[in-house]
């Protein structure tokens, strides 16, 4: 048995000191491990993005049939993997798996290996590229890196004959979220290294995704 479908996101939104943004819990009690205010807000969103009623979810995401989230452990005591996912596993009436931390990807590894269906994972920003890695076997076509800035983001492996396909999403759930023409990470690609011109297209295309942050940002 193994999964079919990966969906990898990174826990929502967290306390900001530069911004004055602090994490509370979900009686408003300020905690530095919790999620901010958007934080919550997106992680109630999540139910409707992962679990829509009525209707099909977006490309290539699908409902979990399990749910796997970071507990604190190894120095790390950010509940927000947890929390993220919490509301979705909860209307879905899923147990959340949080066996492992910050530290055990590996472990975290084997387990989702030997799971059926359609397997979702919260964790935090670091360890995210490596996990792809080490699940897809591919250390070249992938982003080096989850966007320091990026909380809207799902990162997709798809299995397939040929082993596992990678592919992203923007969740698009809360005002400000990037749309899919736009989610994709350039500067945390590989640069090629034998195309020259590669890097002017590059330039172009990140200027007109910051044209477009700035125009969301206009809106809100």
């Amino acid at each position: 048995m193994a999964p079919t479908k990966i969906m990898l996101i990174r826990h929502a939104e967290k306390p900001d000191e530069k911004t004055n943004v602090n994490g509370v819990d979900e009686a408003g009690t300020p905690n530095p491990h919790q999620l901010s205010v958007r934080g919550w807000q997106r992680a109630g969103a999540l139910v409707r993005f992962f679990a829509p009623a009525g209707h099909a979810c977006a490309k290539n995401i699908e409902t979990p049939s399990a749910i796997f989230a970071a507990r604190p452990t190894n120095g790390a005591n950010s509940l927000r993997p947890l929390n993220t996912v919490a509301p979705l596993a909860a209307a879905l009436g899923i147990e959340v798996n949080h066996d492992f931390g910050r530290g055990e990807e590996a472990a975290l590894i084997e387990m989702v290996k030997n799971v059926g269906g359609t397997v979702l994972i919260c964790w935090g920003q670091d360890p995210m590229a490596e996990i792809v890695r080490q699940i897809s076997q591919n250390a070249e076509t992938l982003p080096q890196a989850w966007p320091k800035r990026r909380f809207d983001l799902v990162w997709v492996l798809d299995r397939g004959n040929n082993g596992w396909r990678f592919s992203q999403a923007s969740q698009l759930v809360l005002p400000g979220d990037i749309p899919p023409s736009y989610a994709t990470p350039l500067d945390t690609v590989a640069p090629c290294q034998s195309h020259q011109h590669c890097y002017p297209i590059m330039a172009a295309v990140g200027s007109e995704r910051i044209a477009m942050q700035q125009k969301f940002a206009l809106l809100l």
